[in-house]
C-alpha cells in the first residue's frame, strides 16, 4: 500500500479507485500531481486528509516500474514487458521494440544535460529519445501511403494532404483522416491543391481531372475545364480571387473570376512547362519556366514583365519576411531579387544541386528542399552574405537523424510546402510527409570541441602544451571531436592554423584537419565546434612549433646576413682601392701632360712674347705698330689662357670670373684691334652659375668668335647672354658669309671647333643650335643650371 508519513507517525493511506493492485512506486510531478504506479496501470493521486481517490490514467497499462518527469513537462513510464509510455499533456505514446525500442521489459530512465532521454532494458541495452526538429507523418500516424505529393492548409487550422495512388487526407490536432474522391484511390494521382477564399479545396491530377471539394466528408465533385486535358501542375488562388492554373506543356490559364465552370481563361507562357508560381506580398505573381523568369499584377492588365532573360528552368520562388525574392534555378543556383536588383547566393553543403522547394522559417532561416534532404541556412550568415559578395553561407543539412524516415524527397508540384499559423511547415517526401517544427532554443551551450589525437608523419604523438615537430617536411593531422549524446551527426566545425591561415576553415562534419607542410615558427591550431544552424563555440587549442633547419633558425639567417654584409663591405673597398689607383693614375698622366704643355706650349708662348716686345721697340713709330701690339695683346690673352688650361690639368684652375664678366672680357680680347663691331648684351641680374659651366660657355663663345673672324670675315658680331627658367642662353649672331649646312654638320677632318662647342654644351644636358645662311651665322648654346 501507500504509508503517509507526517509528524513522525506514517499512517497507511486508503485509496479509492485502486482495486487492490500492489503499488509499485509514485511520482511527484512539477506541478504538484502524484502519480501512482501500479501491476496494473498508472493513477493520478488526490488526497484530502488521510483519504485519497486514485484516478486511472486512459491508455497505461502495468506493471508500471519506473516514472520520470524531463524538462519539456511529459511524463515518461517504464513497464515490465509491455514497454514505454509518454504521457505528454492529454495525450498518450507508446513506444515498443516496433517503434524501436531495445526490450519491452525497462528498468530504468533517466535525462540528460542535453535533454536526451536514456532508457535501460532487461537484454536489449540503452535506447535514446530526443526531441527532433523534423517530425514524419506517414503510414503509422495514419496516411494511406507513402507517396506525398501536395499540401495546403484548410483554412481551420489543419491541413489537406494529397498522395499518389493513396487518395487525399486531412490532418487536424494530430489525426489523420482519409477523403472521399470521386473514384478510387489507386487510379488518384493528386499533382496540386490550392483553397479558395470559400474554402473549398481544388484538386488536380496528373491525368487531367480536376475536382472541386466543398468541405471534409463532402463528396467530390467534378469541375470541367475549358482547357486541355493535359497534368495540372500549378494551382494558385490570388489575394483578387483570380485562379492561375498551369499544366505540362501548356504554359498557364488565368481565370479571372476564379472558378472554370463560369468564365473562360486567358492563356499565358503556350507551350511552356512552368516549374514555379509564386505571388508576393505585393500581389505580383511570379512565375518561372523553363525559358526565363516573369512577373505579372492585375494592376498592369496581366501583361508579363519578363524579369530575367539569363533564368533557366525555374524549379523554386520564395519570397521572404525582408521582401527579397529567391529564385532556384537547376544546378543549385540560386539568384536574389531585391528591388530592381539581383546578385547569386553564394552556398556551401547543399545535400542535392536540385532544389526543389524554398521557405522561412519564423526565425528568419530558410529552408532549401532537395532530392537528398533539407538542409538550412541561419539569418544573421544568410544577411551576411548578401552584404559582402564574398561571403559564404555554410549551410547545415538534415536527414534521417533528425526525424526523416528517408531523406529522399519528392519532386512535387505546387504547392510542394506550406507553413501553418503556428509556424510549423509541412513538405513532402518519398515516405509520407515532414512537418517541420519551429526551432525552439533549448539553452543548451554549442558542444565543446576537443582535440583527441595528433598524427606525425602516421604516428601518434603526445603533447601537453604544444606539438614539438623535427625539421623537415611532414604530414601532419589533428583529429578532434565534440561531446554530444544528441544529433551528433549535425555537428559542424571550423578549424584554423592561426599565424598561417587568416580565416577559419570550414570542416562539416569531418572531424580531422590536414597540413602538408608548416613553415618553421609556432602557430596555434584551433577549432570550434556548433550544432546544425546554432551558435559556435569557444575554440579549443593547442600550440604547434615547426622547428627549423640549421639554415632557417633565425641566428643562422642574421649571421648569414652579417657575413653577406662583411663581403659586400670588402668588395667595396677593393672597389674603391682600385677606384683609388686609377684616378691617381689619371692624376699623374694630367700632371705629365700639364708639364709638357708647360715646357713647350707656355715656353714658345713666352718666348714668342719676348721676340714680339724687341720688335715693338724696334717698330715704335712705325705703320706696323699697332699691328704689332695687337698681336701681341692676342699672345698674352693665348698665354693666360694656356695657363688656365694647365691649371685645370693639374686640379688647380684659377677662380673665375662671373659668367657675364668671363664673356664680356673674352668678347673684347677676341676683338680688339681687328676693326670688327662687337656688340655685348647680357641680364643685369645674371646669376652665378657652377665655374665648369662658365669655362664651356666661354670656350663656346670664344670658338664661335675665332670662326667668325678666320671664315666668315664678318664685320659685326653680336653676343647676347640670357638667364631665365633655369636655364642659360648664350648667342652669337655675325654678318659673315655664313657656311652651308653640310659643312656644319661634318666639318672637315682636322677640324674639331664645332664638335668640341657641342661636347662640351652635351656635358651638362643643354643643346646647341647652329643656323647659317647668307646674312651670317648664328650660334646658340642652351643649358640648364642651377645657382652656384
Amino acid at each position: 500500500g501507500v504509508f503517509r508519513y507526517a509528524a513522525g507517525t506514517a499512517r497507511l493511506m486508503r485509496l479509492k479507485g485502486v482495486q487492490g493492485a500492489p503499488v509499485t512506486m509514485y511520482f511527484r510531478s512539477a506541478n504538484r500531481q502524484l502519480y501512482l504506479g501500479t501491476a496494473t496501470g498508472l493513477y493520478i493521486l488526490e488526497c484530502t486528509g488521510n483519504r485519497c481517490e486514485c484516478k486511472a490514467v486512459s491508455g497505461v497499462r502495468g506493471p508500471v516500474v519506473g516514472i520520470r518527469g524531463v524538462t519539456d513537462g511529459s511524463l515518461w513510464i517504464a513497464t515490465w514487458g509491455r514497454g514505454l509510455y509518454r504521457l505528454a499533456g492529454h495525450g498518450v505514446e507508446q513506444f515498443s521494440v516496433q517503434d524501436g525500442l531495445a526490450d519491452n521489459f525497462v528498468r530504468v530512465i533517466a535525462e540528460d544535460s542535453e535533454h536526451n532521454v536514456w532508457v535501460g532494458t532487461r537484454g536489449g541495452g540503452l535506447t535514446r529519445f530526443r526531441t527532433t526538429v523534423l517530425k514524419p507523418v506517414g503510414i503509422p500516424e495514419g496516411l494511406g501511403g507513402n507517396c506525398a505529393s501536395a499540401v495546403v492548409g484548410d483554412g481551420h487550422g489543419g491541413a489537406w494532404l494529397g498522395t499518389w495512388r493513396s487518395g487525399l487526407f486531412q490532418w487536424r490536432n494530430g489525426h489523420v483522416e482519409a477523403q472521399r474522391l470521386p473514384q478510387p484511390s489507386l487510379r488518384v494521382l493528386i499533382t496540386s491543391l490550392a483553397l479558395d477564399d470559400s474554402h473549398r479545396l481544388w484538386i488536380g491530377t496528373m491525368k487531367g481531372n480536376f475536382w472541386v471539394l466543398a468541405h471534409f466528408g463532402a463528396k467530390a465533385r467534378q469541375a470541367p475545364l475549358p482547357v486541355p486535358g493535359a497534368s495540372t501542375s500549378h494551382l494558385l488562388f490570388d489575394n483578387k480571387g483570380e485562379l492561375w492554373l498551369a499544366q505540362e506543356g501548356q504554359g498557364i490559364f488565368l481565370f479571372p473570376c476564379g472558378d472554370p465552370r463560369t468564365c473562360n481563361p486567358l492563356h499565358l507562357l503556350p507551350g511552356q512547362t512552368v516549374g514555379a508560381l509564386y505571388e508576393d506580398s505585393k500581389g505580383a505573381v511570379w512565375i518561372g519556366a523553363e525559358h526565363g523568369l516573369w512577373k505579372a499584377s492585375a494592376s498592369r492588365g496581366h501583361k508579363l514583365e519578363e524579369i530575367d532573360r539569363s533564368v533557366r528552368h525555374v524549379t523554386a520562388i520564395h519570397e521572404d519576411s525582408k521582401g527579397r525574392t529567391w529564385v532556384a534555378c537547376s544546378g543549385d543556383h540560386i539568384v536574389v531579387y531585391s528591388g530592381t536588383s539581383s546578385q547569386p547566393f553564394r552556398f556551401a553543403n547543399l545535400p542535392s544541386p536540385e532544389i526543389y522547394n524554398i521557405f522561412e522559417d519564423n526565425r528568419g532561416g530558410m529552408w532549401f528542399y532537395t532530392a537528398q534532404g533539407l538542409a538550412r541556412g541561419r539569418a544573421q550568415d544568410i544577411n551576411r552574405s548578401l552584404m559582402s559578395s564574398h561571403e559564404i553561407v555554410h549551410l547545415s543539412a538534415y536527414g534521417v537523424a533528425d526525424g526523416m524516415r528517408t531523406i529522399e524527397c519528392r519532386c512535387a508540384k505546387q504547392p510542394q510546402s506550406w507553413k501553418m499559423d503556428d509556424g510549423t511547415i509541412w513538405v513532402p517526401t518519398a515516405k509520407g510527409f515532414i512537418q517541420i517544427n519551429e526551432l525552439r532554443d533549448q539553452h543548451l551551450p554549442p558542444p565543446r570541441p576537443v582535440i583527441q589525437e595528433i598524427l606525425l608523419d602516421g604516428r601518434e604523438m603526445t603533447a601537453e602544451s604544444a606539438v614539438k615537430i623535427r625539421p623537415g617536411q611532414h604530414e601532419l593531422e589533428v583529429h578532434f571531436t565534440a561531446l554530444r549524446l544528441g544529433g551528433a551527426e549535425g555537428v559542424h566545425f571550423r578549424y584554423r592554423m592561426a599565424g598561417l591561415e587568416p580565416n577559419w576553415v570550414w570542416a562539416g562534419s569531418d572531424r580531422v584537419a590536414r597540413y602538408g607542410q608548416l613553415p618553421p615558427g609556432r602557430f596555434q591550431f584551433m577549432v570550434s565546434a556548433r550544432d546544425a544552424g546554432g551558435a559556435w563555440s569557444k575554440p579549443a587549442s593547442i600550440d604547434v612549433v615547426q622547428t627549423p633547419h640549421i639554415y632557417q633558425a633565425a641566428w643562422f639567417q642574421a649571421a648569414l646576413s652579417a657575413l653577406i654584409l662583411g663581403l659586400l663591405v670588402l668588395a667595396y673597398r677593393v672597389r674603391l682601392r682600385m677606384v683609388h689607383a686609377r684616378y691617381s693614375a689619371v692624376i699623374g698622366e694630367r700632371n705629365r701632360i700639364a708639364r709638357e704643355f708647360h715646357d713647350t706650349l707656355l715656353a714658345g708662348l713666352a718666348a714668342v712674347s719676348w721676340q714680339i716686345d724687341t720688335a715693338l721697340v724696334l717698330c715704335r713709330g712705325e705703320t706696323a705698330e699697332p699691328n704689332l701690339r695687337t698681336a701681341h695683346g692676342m699672345l698674352r690673352y693665348c698665354r693666360d689662357e694656356a695657363r688656365r688650361a694647365v691649371g685645370d690639368l693639374r686640379d688647380e684652375p684659377d677662380a673665375e670670373p662671373p659668367l657675364a664678366m668671363a664673356i664680356e672680357k673674352a668678347v673684347w680680347q677676341m676683338t680688339e684691334g681687328t676693326g670688327v663691331q662687337a656688340i655685348f648684351d647680357a641680364d643685369k641680374d645674371s646669376r652665378e652659375i657652377r665655374q665648369e659651366v662658365t669655362l664651356d660657355l666661354v670656350r663656346v663663345c670664344q670658338e664661335s668668335i675665332s670662326n667668325a673672324l678666320r671664315h666668315a670675315h664678318a664685320s659685326k658680331i653680336a653676343v647676347r647672354l640670357r638667364c631665365e627658367g633655369g636655364q642659360v642662353r648664350l648667342s652669337i649672331r655675325d654678318d659673315g658669309s655664313g657656311s652651308d649646312s653640310d659643312r656644319l654638320k661634318k666639318p672637315p677632318a682636322g677640324h674639331f671647333g664645332i664638335l668640341g662647342m657641342r661636347e662640351r654644351v652635351r656635358r651638362f644636358g643643354g643643346s646647341l643650335l647652329i643656323t647659317s645662311d647668307a646674312a651670317g651665322t648664328l650660334v646658340e648654346a642652351i643649358v640648364p643650371v642651377s645657382q652656384k
